[in-house]
């Protein structure tokens, strides 16, 4: 958990915000939750990273949080993880890949909050 978190360059938000956060590939995080969908909201910029996804330990998928606006600024992003889940509880696995996108200078992944639904 970082508090107080920003960055230089900034578009769409006033830093500073609240984040989880961590840079290094491999580095990992569990969440239980209730509900047939779950996002994030995160910060993705110059150095965001790619997530490896696991539900319920099915097949693991991959979320890159980088994008055309990323070589610019940091800015606020939202992206579904899984959708159309049966209802109940489920547990995502979310996971720091090894590779990235090849314009990032990094893998971080600051995440503001889940989303769920």
């Amino acid at each position: 958990r970082l508090p107080a978190w920003t960055a230089e360059k900034t578009c769409n938000y006033t830093g500073p915000v609240d984040v989880l956060a961590a840079e290094q590939p491999g580095a990992t995080l569990e969440l239980e939750f209730e509900g047939r969908l779950v996002g994030i909201n995160a910060i993705a910029g110059m150095d965001a990273g790619m997530l490896e996804c696991a539900v319920d330990g099915g097949e693991p998928f991959t979320v890159d949080l980088f994008d055309q606006y990323c070589e610019r600024f940091h800015r606020p992003v939202c992206r579904v993880l899984a959708e159309d889940l049966p209802a109940g509880p489920h547990v995502i696995r979310l996971r720091i890949a090894e590779s990235a996108d090849e314009r990032s200078t990094g893998h971080a992944t600051r995440i503001l909050r889940f989303v769920v639904n």
